[in-house]
């Protein structure tokens, strides 16, 4: 069984599997229910809603679609509980 390392091995396997690109259904489902994902996170109380409301003020802000998409997933990974650094890895 070989494994996938890069970003173009597993978006090509996603294609040949489904017939569907993966980026363009998960970028088109992010807009879908972004506007239900920041009523929840709205919700949320705490640190982490302290937190959360500097990523979900830029949401309200007329920004580009990249700038919204970055803001409601930096969100979600904070939601979740989740370590940015352990789930990116930044190149120069």
């Amino acid at each position: 069984m070989a494994c996938l390392f890069c970003e173009a091995e597993i978006k090509e396997e996603f294609r040949r599997i489904t017939t569907i690109s993966l980026e363009q259904t998960f970028m088109y489902k992010l807009d879908h229910y972004t506007p239900k994902l920041t009523t929840l996170m709205k919700g949320k109380g705490g640190v982490v809603g302290t937190k959360l409301r500097l990523f979900l003020d830029k949401l309200s802000q007329s920004l580009t679609i990249e700038m919204r998409r970055e803001a409601i997933i930096r969100s979600l990974i904070l939601h979740l509980g989740e370590k940015e650094e352990e789930l990116f890895e930044y190149c120069l």
